[in-house]
Order: C-alpha cells, then sequence, then structure tokens
C-alpha cells in the first residue's frame, strides 16, 4: 500500500509557478519523505500562456503518481464546484459534493454509488476542515497553512496539513488523503492573475 494512503500525517505543498499555469502539488509525510505528487498533464504551453493572460480554467485534472511514477488515482475539479476521485482505470472512487449542511466550503464525501461516507466540514473562513465519517465522528483535521499576505494574494503557493486520527476504511481512507488537492484546486487555484482589482 502507498504510503499517501497510510500515513496519520501529510504535508500537500504547492510550490510557486507562473499564475494559472499548470496545478501541480507534492505531498509529503510527517517526516518529510515525498509520497506523491499531483500535476495536470497535457497542458500545452499556448494553454498555460492563455490561462496566465486572461484567468484560470474553470476545469481541472491532476494524475496523483507515487514517487516513482506509479498512477494512484486522478482528481477532477471544477472551479467554486466539486470534485471526482477516479481509479488508475477511470472507475470512479468516489465524490466531493457541495453540502447541503455547513457553510459554502463545506463538501460531502460520496461512494461511487453516491452514498454519503464522510464530510469535510468547513470552518466559516474555510481554511480549517473538520474531517468526519458518514456516523459524524471526526476522524481527520485539514488545515490550510498560513503562507503570508503577498503569496496568499499573487502567488500559487498553498500549502496544507492533513492529519488523520485513525485508521479510514475504503473509500474514505482515498478521499481523505486526497482532498487538500481537491479542495485547493475547487476554491484556491482561481487566485489566478488577472487579479480583479
Amino acid at each position: 500500500m502507498n504510503d499517501l494512503f497510510s500515513s496519520p500525517l501529510l504535508w500537500v505543498e504547492q510550490p510557486l509557478r507562473a499564475p494559472a499555469a499548470r496545478s501541480h502539488y507534492k505531498i509529503l509525510d510527517g517526516g518529510g519523505t515525498l509520497v506523491a505528487k499531483a500535476s495536470e498533464e497535457k497542458v500545452s504551453l499556448g494553454r498555460q500562456a492563455a490561462r496566465t493572460a486572461v484567468g484560470g480554467a474553470r476545469e481541472r485534472t491532476v494524475q496523483v503518481t507515487g514517487p516513482g511514477g506509479e498512477p494512484l488515482v486522478v482528481i477532477h475539479a471544477r472551479n467554486e464546484g466539486g470534485g471526482r476521485v477516479l481509479a488508475p482505470n477511470g472507475a470512479v472512487i468516489g465524490t466531493l459534493d457541495a453540502s447541503r449542511r455547513g457553510n459554502y466550503h463545506s463538501r460531502d464525501l460520496n461512494d461511487a454509488a453516491g452514498r454519503l461516507v464522510g464530510t469535510l466540514e468547513a470552518a466559516k473562513v474555510g481554511r480549517t476542515y473538520r474531517v468526519r465519517d458518514a456516523a459524524g465522528t471526526q476522524v481527520a483535521r485539514i488545515d490550510k497553512k498560513w503562507t503570508g499576505v503577498l503569496k496568499e494574494m499573487l502567488t500559487t503557493v498553498d500549502r496544507y496539513r492533513v492529519e488523520i486520527h485513525h485508521p479510514l476504511y475504503d473509500p474514505l481512507r482515498v478521499l481523505v488523503a486526497v482532498s487538500a488537492v481537491a479542495l485547493d484546486m475547487i476554491f484556491f487555484e482561481q487566485k489566478d492573475w488577472p487579479v480583479p482589482g
């Protein structure tokens, strides 16, 4: 089993890149060892330039691979919408959907059949998420770390801490492990240029 899905602590880092160009993330375990990478593939230089000039994409798809390049999952997300997590063969593992409870940033975690397996319960400003299983027990916590005013407003740099309190069952285990990447794609990739004035 890949450490992405078994580590009790993950750090998700989005390095500095040209605004709007291409989504890219590093996922580290609690000791700082790289356990996965996630990046948009096949985004032409022309498309990257267009995104930079007129703003970001409405939808993004990232491939999540292990440190050696082995495919783990695919995340497809819509800006300000929801997301789907797929197995490498294209089978749906689960979804992140707008929640009927909680605030705008909260999301329901559903299995492939649309059954609720957990929730991402956002704090008022959407920087902290309590992760609950279907029974309502808090099983994890995701924190979007503050990177500074200029980095927050003008760059792509983001950093998340994902703390998983105890081993989880599938598909919740997979959904929680990649939720920080999905949340960033849904809510924070649109801090791309041009910045509204």
